[in-house]
């Protein structure tokens, strides 16, 4: 498991900026405790947006175009919030680069990429992780033991309704992008 409170490892790989919202997420929980990491909105960004986009690009095509297709505008910033908490959506962030640019060269590594990027800076997710690798291939993962792995890793954290949702919300989360390299 992962210790979002360890020693700065993570931290090494952040961009020179000194600003918060420049660096990896570190200290909070994560989005999976109220969704996915969210591939096909990121897809559907990735599709409306070119690469070369600066951030305000990406806002534009979310807020304004509707490129993610919701239906409010509070909707759409919500699920902006969650793109930016996971993705970073800014070549600030030091992965946001790579992701974007291997995008577009390995379309069936694509949910392999997003959650490798999201397990970077979702705490919840990174805390199932020893669940998922230490189970077998094919073999069946229930939202229970993902969520026991979060309570495992943030005791007393998180009520029992949520650690249930966070549960499933990894579980939607990891075993698409596992089984598209399997």
């Amino acid at each position: 498991m992962v210790n979002d409170n360890a020693p700065n490892e993570i931290m090494s790989l952040t961009a020179t900026s000194t600003s918060p919202t420049d660096t990896l997420r570190q200290g909070d929980l994560g989005t999976h405790a109220s969704r996915t990491f969210m591939l096909a909105e990121l897809g559907l960004l990735f599709e409306a947006v070119p690469a070369s986009a600066n951030e305000e690009g990406y806002l534009h095509a979310v807020l304004d175009d509707n490129v993610l297709l919701k239906r409010t505008i509070a909707t759409r910033g919500k699920s902006l919030r969650h793109l930016r908490e996971l993705y970073g959506l800014t070549s600030r962030f030091v992965l946001f680069g790579p992701l974007r640019e291997l995008w577009a060269h390995d379309a069936k590594g694509r949910p392999l990429l997003a959650l490798l990027t999201a397990l970077v800076q979702d705490g919840l997710l990174r805390a199932t992780g020893g669940v998922v690798l230490e189970a077998q291939a094919g073999a069946l993962i229930t939202a229970e033991a993902l969520a026991a792995a979060v309570e495992q890793a943030y005791p007393n954290r998180l009520a029992p309704a949520v650690l249930a949702k966070v549960g499933r919300n990894t579980g939607s989360s990891c075993p698409s992008s596992i089984a598209s390299r399997r």
